[in-house]
């Protein structure tokens, strides 16, 4: 087969590119970082996907494009039998999950002729190949880090199994293990174990129990009697379990129709009641109604207790007895009392001065009349200043008796009966002052109260005879309704309404949850095939008495189900036990002519046994030589291809190989015997192994169960010279060679070589 077309979305550095290849030589040529060896991976990866494995390289890693996080595309391939098939693979990076990064991949085989898909596997290599990917990366693809040389051990068993079994999955040493593990199984090499040699002594420790005595055959009879009475019981509480679960079966089907019936019923009750909680709703109070209410209620009982507040609080009257008020009375009544105090000081003194102007008066008309009869000249003087000085004496009296009239009168103001109880009075009288003050405040206050309850009490009515209204109550009704009676009538219907929408609500709420566990606890049945099998089943004796049976009854049928469950397994744990006593007492207890009987059946079992021994051991020595016969035959003809082309590449300098049954190489030099490849010149040695894998490709896919595929070299003939490059592109380029090969290079020689033989050449 080979590539027609590369159709790369996005491919490591490589977005959105088509590449269109021919049958034979291809040459895909580019400066570093232009995306050569992704083109080669790209093929690789459509085949088999890449390897997230740590190690020399990640593949995902590498080959998912950084900015799209996919790594995707198709080839169409076109096969030997000339269908084209075209092989789409995706790869999308999807996150990180403890530390480890997750993909999702998809891949699939296109009919290009049908657009129907053939093979949807992620194994599309191995499905168009025959090959796994450890086979095709040994040989077809050669990759630029690992150079040419195939890893040998997991090509040599591959190469092994598919040439000696024409299946790679057949492990040809795994099935000789297999074959003589099977056969120590049956009998050691020393023949001191495995199962034939137990079922020997098997067979000899009965005929050595043939000549012991037999004394339980009575035994064994009563249990055979007891057996064959169980078994029988046994078959009769079958029967019943049978009645009684067809009973059961019945009670389940009229359980679940019940409940079909039950929840189509709880569905109509629920759309009732969500209409009557609807029309409730749309009706009946809101919140802001209750709020209503209750301040209505509140400014009610506020005018109630302002009318009573009013009703008790008595008209003060005129404050009669109680001296009129000034201006300053809070602080009168003590200037007057501190001034009383002061007058009547005052008086004191005064008396005592007018005493004594008095007397001093008196003492001076003495002194004139002494005068007077003494016939002194000046008596006139001293009798005009005596008599000056006692009307002086006067005047201070008569000023000492108008501060009495003011004490007297700031006594009787406060109803004291004397300066000393003036201030105990006045208290009184400013207590009496201030109750009455407070009966004044008191009066205003309620009456003020009063008209302020009433105000707002017609504004609550108003707004309840609203509400009344849009209750549906008469309006005519309310001018003779009291605003209590208005109140309790508007709060009462509300209340009603608001408890039949709760009442509803809860209705519904119940309503929603016994459907809610009902649509839980309904099984998958379609209500239709329920009610299929429902008719089917009343048309039974079991559905017509189940029907009728009650709670009571349905109960007592499960307890009788249970026990008969429950005696059948315990008359069968019984069988087991007789069965087992009697298999005991039979092995104790059998008769020569059934002993005998076993160490024939022994016998024949060991002849069988030893024959299938033999049958292995023949089969591991056939195998074995087989796989010699094989490495024999296939490795000279994988030698001689290899060698050829040796030959050609190096013009006839090396042209005797010889190839390991491991692919090692070596140089057959004449008398100086063989020299391994590997400590040959770099470019000797990358010619020896292009030679081998290009044998290999040709001795595995004309013997494998795919086609071949085409070779695809990534910067893999840069160590040889010129003429092994003309040489090794010639080979390539022939028809004769029959394979497409891919050559991923950018030294503009190997471009310019390929060119010579007519090569297609894709410039990236």
């Amino acid at each position: 087969m080979y590539i027609k077309k590369l159709h790369i979305s996005s491919f490591g550095t490589l977005i959105d590119r088509d590449i269109e290849l021919s049958p034979g030589l291809n040459v895909i040529e580019g400066p570093n970082e232009s995306g050569k060896t992704s083109a080669a991976m790209f093929i690789k990866f459509v085949l088999y996907g890449l390897s997230g494995a740590k190690g020399i390289i990640n593949e995902k890693q590498k080959y998912i494009n950084w900015n799209t996080g996919v790594a995707s595309g198709y080839a169409v391939f076109v096969m030997k039998d000339g269908r084209e098939l075209r092989v789409e693979r995706k790869l999308t990076h999807v996150g990180t999950s403890e530390g480890k990064n997750q993909y999702r991949e998809s891949a699939r085989i296109v009919d290009c002729a049908t657009g129907t898909p053939v093979h949807t596997s992620l194994s599309v290599g191995e499905y168009l190949l025959g090959v796994p990917e450890q086979v095709f990366v040994n040989t077809a693809f050669v990759r630029q880090q690992f150079g040419v040389k195939p890893d040998s051990l997991p090509l040599s068993q591959s190469m092994e199994n598919i040439l000696s079994s024409a299946d790679e999955g057949v492990d040809v040493k795994k099935a000789l293990q297999k074959l003589d593990e099977a056969r120590i199984e049956l009998l050691y090499k020393n023949k001191n174990g495995g199962l034939i040699r137990t079922l020997e002594d098997k067979r000899d420790s009965l005929m050595r129990s043939l000549e012991e005595d037999r004394d339980s055959a009575e035994e064994t009879i009563r249990t055979e009697a007891a057996l064959e009475e169980i078994k029988r019981k046994k078959d009769t509480a079958k029967k019943n379990k049978n009645e009684l679960d067809e009973l059961d079966e019945a009670l389940k089907i009229i359980k679940s129709k019940r409940a079909l019936d039950g929840r189509e019923e709880i569905r109509r009750k629920l759309d009732e009641t969500e209409q009557s909680l609807a029309v409730e709703r749309e009706h009946g109070p809101d919140q802001r109604t209750f709020g209503v209410i209750e301040s209505c209620e509140r400014d009610f009982s506020a005018l109630e207790r302002a009318e009573e507040e009013a009703a008790n609080v008595p008209d003060p009257g005129d404050g009669e007895g109680l001296p009129e008020e000034e201006d300053d009375f809070e602080e009168t009544p003590y200037l007057e009392m501190d001034k009383a105090e002061k007058l009547s000081a005052h008086s004191k003194v005064t008396f005592w001065i007018a005493m004594a102007i008095l007397l001093i008066g008196l003492a001076g008309v003495g002194a004139a009349v002494w005068m007077f009869f003494s016939r002194k000249f000046d008596y006139l003087i001293t009798g005009l200043v005596s008599m000056a000085v006692i009307a002086a004496s006067f005047i201070v009296f008569a000023v000492r008796g108008n501060q009495r009239i003011i004490i007297r009168s700031i006594i009787e103001k406060w109803g004291a009966t004397s300066l000393d109880d003036l201030e105990e009075s006045i208290g009184k009288t400013m207590e009496r002052r201030n109750e009455y003050q407070a009966a004044v405040e008191r009066f205003r206050k309620a009456g003020d109260g009063l008209k302020a309850a009433q105000t707002v009490a017609v504004d609550a009515r108003a707004e309840l005879e609203q509400i009344g209204a849009d209750l549906g109550l008469d309006p005519s009704l309310f001018p003779d309704t009291s605003d209590r009676d208005l109140l309790r009538v508007v709060k009462t219907v509300s209340e009603e309404s608001r408890a039949a929408i709760a009442s509803l609500e809860e209705e519904r709420t119940l309503l929603t949850g016994k459907l809610s566990v009902m649509e839980e606890m309904k099984d998958d049945a379609d209500p239709t095939e329920v009610e299929k099998r429902y008719a089917g089943i009343m048309a039974t004796s079991a559905g017509a008495k189940a029907e009728k049976m009650n709670a009571a009854e349905i109960k007592e049928a499960e307890r009788k189900r249970q026990f008969c469950h429950m005696s059948l397994g315990e008359m069968e744990k019984k069988e087991h036990e007789l069965e087992r006593s009697l298999a005991v007492l039979r092995a104790t207890s059998v008769s020569p002519a059934e002993t005998a009987e076993k160490i024939e059946e022994l016998n024949g079992r060991i002849e069988n046994l030893k024959r299938r021994h033999d049958a292995y051991v023949t089969a591991y020595e056939t195998l074995q030589k087989a796989g010699d016969n094989v490495r024999s035959g296939i490795l000279p003809r994988i030698t001689k291809n290899a060698s050829g082309m040796m030959s050609s590449i190096s013009r006839g300098k090396y042209g005797s190989l010889s190839v390991s049954p491991k692919f090692d190489m070596f140089f057959d030099s004449g008398d100086a015997g063989t020299k391994e490849v590997d400590f040959m010149s770099s470019g000797t040695e990358d010619a020896a192994y292009i030679s081998l894998r290009l044998a290999l490709i040709k001795a595995l896919f004309e013997n494998g169960t795919g086609d071949a595929p085409p070779a695809v070299f990534d910067e893999s003939f840069s160590r040889l010279d010129e003429e092994r490059l003309a040489e090794t592109l010639g080979m390539l380029s022939s028809d004769s060679f029959g394979l497409q090969t891919l050559l991923c290079t950018c030294r503009r020689q190997e471009s310019a070589a390929a060119e010579r033989f007519r090569a297609r050449r894709i410039r990236l």
